[in-house]
C-alpha cells in the first residue's frame, strides 16, 4: 500500500513538475525563520498522523514562538483523497497571515479527513467558508515541482515521517509517532539553547 501510494505521489507530483518552465518561482507555504528546517511529512488519511497531529501542533506553536526553525509541510499522497487535500492546504496557505493560520488549516483538514465518508470539494469549501478560512486558487505546478524535489532530497516513502536539518551535514529522520516524538524533543531542547 505504501510502495503503492508513493508511485502515486511521485506520477501525481512529476506529471505536475515534467510541464513547469524554470522560470516559475516556488511558493511552498513555511513558518518561521532560523538555523534549522523542519520537514513534516504527512498524510491527512494516515492513522498515527491523526493521532500525532494534536500533539504535533503544540510543539510546533512553542518552536514559532520561538522563531528559529522554519517549518515546511509536505503532504504525501499516499491515499487518492490527500492531492484535493493538499490542494486546498495550498490554496488557503497562500492566503494566511501567519503560521499559526496554517496551523489552522490544517487541523481543519486533518478533521475533514477523519469523517465518514472523507470529505469531498464542496464540505472542504463549505468548511473552510465557516470557520472564515480564505483561500484563493492558483497556479501550483511551480510548488508540486519544490514538494516533489523534497520528497525525492529526503527519500521519503511513509508518513509520518520528519526530517530535521540542522546544518547541511547534520540531517536527521524520524519515522513513526515514537521517533517523532524524540526527535522534537531533541529539537525543542536544540532551539531552547540557541535563544
Amino acid at each position: 500500500m505504501i510502495i503503492l501510494g508513493y508511485l502515486l505521489m511521485n506520477m501525481t507530483f512529476s506529471c505536475w513538475a515534467a510541464t513547469v518552465g524554470s522560470a516559475e518561482k516556488s511558493r511552498i507555504p513555511t513558518i518561521g525563520t532560523g538555523p534549522y528546517k523542519l520537514y513534516i511529512f504527512t498524510d491527512y488519511f494516515c492513522g498515527p498522523c491523526q493521532a500525532l497531529e494534536a500533539e504535533l501542533d503544540s510543539m510546533l506553536q512553542e518552536l514559532i514562538e520561538r522563531n528559529s526553525v522554519k517549518i515546511t509541510f509536505v503532504d504525501l499522497p499516499i491515499h487518492r483523497g490527500t492531492v484535493l487535500f493538499n490542494r486546498y492546504y495550498l490554496y488557503a496557505a497562500h492566503t494566511a497571515g501567519s503560521g499559526r493560520d496554517l496551523l489552522r488549516i490544517r487541523r481543519e483538514l486533518f478533521a475533514l479527513a477523519g469523517l465518514q465518508p472523507p470529505a469531498d470539494e464542496k464540505k472542504i469549501i463549505s468548511r473552510f467558508e465557516n470557520r472564515n478560512i480564505a483561500f484563493q486558487v492558483y497556479e501550483l505546478k511551480p510548488v508540486y515541482r519544490e514538494l516533489n524535489r523534497i520528497i525525492k532530497e529526503f527519500n521519503i516513502h511513509s508518513t509520518p515521517t520528519c526530517v530535521v536539518q540542522y546544518s547541511s551535514t547534520d540531517i536527521r529522520t524520524y519515522s513513526g509517532i515514537a521517533q517523532i516524538r524524540q526527535g522534537m524533543n531533541v529539537l525543542l531542547a536544540a532551539t531552547a539553547r540557541s535563544k
